[in-house]
């Protein structure tokens, strides 16, 4: 029984090790890009399927841009709606109807993308239909373009960590993950992962939306196909754009079993062209298989904290001492607390950063609801703040 407690120990120590050497390099902030000449087409698209109580802020956010309104095109796909979404949209948007197909967000965006003609220097940009953004993003991703960044994701905030501690845990991890994950990431030369709204892409890299072989996961997809072909998905932490929280234990279960069903479909397909496929080896490609391959972070912390635990009333329950365990996971949450204070979240919130672990245990029935319910779940959203 000890060696099957040390090694599960030694499998969660991994991840926790690494998540602590890649966020020593997130103290450091690039500065945003020049401005350039604000003149490139500007093509945002945003999947929405019955959203017609969100569509309109979106939509509003992006008529209100710094920036030539006639280079920047807004597009929805209204996927197989069934309220007002399309006539809504209709006002400040071109919208197109899609009826039939694979019912994916990263299968609407790539029906819409074969029917259109992208030019070189044009920029294809995806948000989510309840996504809020200031008036500055579709400048700050031409200036991005111009400086010759190829891909890039802004950094996702939230308008309603407040809502509930749902929300909450959902904000204070993301948070976490863009200072000290995405950030430092930048900062070290590698590629950040697509997030699946607020990511913009540029030229011939636009073709890669069209992509039917994508999966559920289309945002970890690209993300793993970008690490194989060099190509460098640069971070944008000055650019933000909003992405709402799920409130409830119901849908946020709901919307991270899809997650973790997509990721479980593609993980084996993904590690295979990571390790095998023709293409170009660097840190980026060996990261994103180190993350395919390790659990992640947060369940894995929170496994040790459960170890460490029994290992102080039964000491013989490990082969090493539980100290080890104990002295990683407070650098951790150092960092963490740190990352959270720099990011603004403020002293209230950062002293409810144990939520996080406990809706990490969610995890056992997500990957049951993942297994035992194969359909595309499609959050809800109600809005939840202003750009």
């Amino acid at each position: 029984m000890v060696y099957v407690v040390s090694l599960v120990a030694v499998i969660a120590l991994l991840p926790v090790a690494l998540f602590v050497a890649i966020a020593l390099f997130a103290w450091r902030i690039p500065e945003p890009a020049p401005r350039g000449s604000r003149s490139r087409r500007v093509i945002a698209i945003i999947p929405a399927h019955n959203e017609e109580s969100v569509i309109e802020g979106i939509l509003a956010d992006l008529a209100d841009q710094d920036y030539p309104s006639d280079h920047l095109e807004v597009h929805v796909v209204a996927d197989r709606c069934t309220d007002s979404t399309a006539e809504r949209a209709g006002r400040l948007a071109v919208v197109h109807d899609r009826a039939s197909g694979e019912e994916t967000k990263g299968a609407a965006i790539g029906w819409l993308v074969g029917r259109m003609t992208i030019g070189s220097s044009d920029i294809v940009v995806i948000f989510d239909a309840d996504a809020r953004v200031g008036s500055d993003v579709i400048a700050a991703l031409s200036d991005g373009a111009d400086s010759g960044f190829r891909a890039m994701q802004v950094y996702l905030d939230t308008p309603n960590p407040d809502e509930s501690y749902v929300a909450l845990a959902g904000a204070l991890s993301q948070w976490m993950s863009n200072r000290l994950i995405d950030l430092p990431r930048r900062n070290l030369g590698m590629s950040c992962s697509l997030l699946g709204t607020g990511f913009a892409l540029v030229g011939d890299l636009t073709r890669k939306l069209e992509d039917t072989g994508l999966g559920m996961t289309e945002d970890q997809a690209l993300s793993d196909r970008f690490a194989i072909e060099g190509e460098q998905v640069i971070w944008l932490h000055h650019v933000h754009v909003l992405d709402e929280k799920p409130a409830t234990i119901d849908v946020l279960t709901r919307q991270r079993a899809r997650w973790a069903q997509g990721r479980a479909l593609g993980r084996r397909r993904s590690l295979r062209a990571l390790l095998f496929d023709d293409g170009s080896w660097s840190l980026s490609r060996l990261d994103r298989i180190v993350r395919l391959i390790l659990p992640g972070r947060t369940i894995s912390a929170t496994i040790l904290a459960g170890i460490a635990a029994a290992a102080f009333m039964w000491p013989s329950v490990l082969v090493f001492s539980p100290f080890v365990i104990i002295g990683l996971l407070t650098i951790a949450v150092s960092l963490s607390v740190a990352a959270l204070l720099a990011e603004g979240a403020g002293t209230a919130r950062v002293a409810k950063i144990p939520i996080i672990g406990l809706f990490a245990l969610l995890w056992i029935p997500e990957r049951i609801l993942a297994r035992r319910d194969r359909s595309w779940y499609h959050t809800p959203h109600e809005g939840a703040g202003g750009g």
